[in-house]
């Protein structure tokens, strides 16, 4: 009986470089992990053992050592990671909330969302760091909208 030699199998999706925009950066720390810069900020992620990442100019490409299927599973995961990275340095996320209900109605003070929500109190909640919020005067309260690259 022949030994069987298993080869390593790649991603349809994570063998595709991510392509870092114009005015961004991908590097690799030790400590961090991959690091994306770009105009809306900088974020960064650790990798597992299993999975290398090479920068090369402008694009970055992931490749995986794990065995058996889950290489091309660990592949396709850090590609889709980073290229979510990649795209909220560079164009950045919003998301809208729209309070729907009698009397529910959020404020911002500074840093700090305060939420009417039909409790016997209102629940405050601190922004973490880099996203922003706005709620827009037209709304009267009932429109949040969070702004951020991660």
């Amino acid at each position: 009986m022949d030994a069987v030699t298993q080869t390593v199998k790649t991603s349809r999706v994570g063998k595709r470089p991510v392509e870092l925009p114009k005015g961004g950066s991908g590097s690799l720390d030790a400590a961090k992990g991959i690091v994306v810069k770009g105009p809306k900020g900088e974020l960064a992620r650790k990798l597992m053992p299993e999975v290398k990442i090479s920068v090369d100019g402008t694009a970055v490409s992931v490749t995986s050592s794990a065995s058996g299927r889950d290489a091309s599973r660990i592949q396709g995961l850090y590609r889709a990671l980073i290229a979510s990275m990649v795209k909220g340095v560079a164009e950045g996320y919003t998301r809208e909330l729209e309070l729907r209900g009698t009397g529910y109605r959020v404020e911002l003070k500074g840093n700090v969302l305060h939420f009417a929500l039909g409790l016997s109190h209102p629940v405050a909640l601190d922004l973490p760091k880099g996203i922003t919020a706005t709620v827009p005067a037209e709304s009267k309260g009932t429109l949040l909208i969070l702004t951020g690259a991660d």
